[in-house]
């Protein structure tokens, strides 16, 4: 069995001398690889918890969960916490440009900076990834800052504002990405993740795309492959 896993809460120096730091959950110790995974909109970083109660992960592998930035609202359908709102409908990210998602950006390339630091890590020892809005902001890090990374993972993601993402993929040529989407999903359309795809593919992402019966959801399924990816890229 893994070493007894530590949970701390951090906090976190953002890059923006104005913005709130940001919580982590973390869990594990030893000098393997890293895992950042972003949680959804409305969300909690406890929900991605338990991929770290996995025993097919890296020997000494750790876990940093950051919360996003902002609660939601009590009129919110969902309560959690946002990294962004949303200004159109979902189905209209791929054609929509969100300012906002800079702000949140620097603060996982903050994120970033103070895991290599603190941990010892170097960062293509670190797999990024996230659900939902979470896989959006970490496919839009992985397009925004040029540091080497192990892998992205994606689940249930989709394309956003094309126009200004499309270039930028092939500065991450090669990089290994797990992407998964429900081909029922009534959240995100499923119809807009192959086209993500499609356009990472393009710029010479090296996607391993796994489409699932099921909504807007992470499975049992992903979850062991996610395993076997964050293996596979962190032995390299």
């Amino acid at each position: 069995m893994r070493a007894s896993i530590l949970c701390v809460i951090a906090m976190l120096a953002a890059c923006a001398p104005d913005a709130a730091p940001l919580r982590t959950i973390e869990r594990g110790t030893g000098n393997g690889p890293v895992i950042v995974l972003l949680h959804g909109y409305g969300s909690r970083p406890e929900h991605l918890v338990g991929l770290a109660e996995r025993t097919d992960l890296p020997a000494g592998t750790r876990l940093v969960l950051p919360y996003a930035p902002e609660p939601t609202r009590s009129s919110d359908a969902v309560q959690g916490f946002v990294w962004w709102r949303f200004p159109c409908a979902l189905g209209d990210l791929p054609r929509t440009s969100i300012p906002a998602m800079g702000a949140a950006r620097d603060r996982v390339r903050a994120l970033l900076d103070d895991i290599e630091r603190r941990m010892g890590v170097r960062s293509d020892r670190i797999v990024l990834g996230g659900f939902s809005q979470g896989a959006m902001l970490a496919l839009d890090v992985a397009l925004h800052d040029p540091r080497p990374l192990a892998g992205i993972v994606l689940m249930s993601g989709t394309l956003v504002d094309e126009a200004a993402w499309r270039p930028r993929f092939a500065s991450r040529r090669g990089l290994p990405a797990y992407v998964s989407h429900g081909r029922e999903d009534d959240v995100l359309p499923f119809a807009n993740a192959e086209r993500l795809v499609e356009r990472m593919r393009e710029g010479g992402v090296d996607v391993r795309f796994r489409p699932f019966t099921g909504g807007h959801v992470a499975t049992a399924e992903t979850s062991t492959e996610i395993a076997t990816f964050i293996r596979e890229v962190t032995a390299r």
